[in-house]
Order: structure tokens, then C-alpha cells, then sequence
């Protein structure tokens, strides 16, 4: 049976894709929420996570997939930032959507 994505405490990286700093750049965010650890062990993980971030010609475009060890997802989202525009990057959007998927008491306020 799968968790949710509120009982999930520990990630491993499973896979940052595509630009390098995209992915670092997601996780250094996510460990100042108060509700994500890292492990480099999958053996002591709740889940895993995969991201992956590329210029796609129109924009930026990023994505962050959680799954249980099994493979089965149980969040995702992606966001693409337009070439030019003003605003927060494709990561903090996608950390925008991660937030409002965690109860009020596990999210933190963005820090820019």
C-alpha cells in the first residue's frame, strides 16, 4: 500500500535530470522545510525523489516527481518560467505547489 505524501519524512535522490543546478537548487529549499530529511541510503528512505529541469527553447522548465519505494507516485508537479520573464524560477513555483500539498504546520515561507 502507498503513503501519502504527509507521512513521508526521509527522500533519497533518486535522479536530478537534466540541468544540474535546477536539482540542487530544489533540494537545498526543500531541506529548510521543516518536513523533508535526505538520506543518501534508499534502505532508510519513506520515498524517493526525481527532478529534472532544461531549457526547453520557450522557457525553463522543471519537474519533481516523489514515489514510494515501489515506483508508485505520490506527488508531482512541474512548472516552466517564459525566457525573460520577471518572477520566481521554475523551482520555486514547483515548491510553491509542494507547500500547498503539505498540512500548514509542515510549510515554511519562501525564502528569495
Amino acid at each position: 500500500m502507498s503513503k501519502a505524501l504527509t507521512e513521508i519524512n526521509t527522500l533519497y535522490v533518486a535522479a536530478l535530470l537534466g540541468e544540474p543546478e535546477f536539482g540542487r537548487r530544489l533540494i537545498r529549499e526543500m531541506q529548510q522545510m521543516s518536513h523533508f530529511e535526505f538520506t543518501h541510503d534508499r534502505s532508510l528512505a519513506d520515498a524517493e525523489l526525481e527532478a529534472h529541469g532544461e531549457d526547453n527553447g520557450e522557457g525553463f522548465h522543471g519537474s519533481l516527481v516523489i514515489r514510494d519505494l515501489h515506483g508508485s507516485t505520490l506527488w508531482s508537479g512541474e512548472a516552466t518560467r517564459p525566457h525573460g520573464s520577471p518572477g520566481p524560477m521554475a523551482y520555486e513555483l514547483i515548491l510553491d505547489q509542494l507547500r500547498a500539498a503539505l498540512p500548514p504546520t509542515d510549510q515554511q515561507t519562501r525564502t528569495v
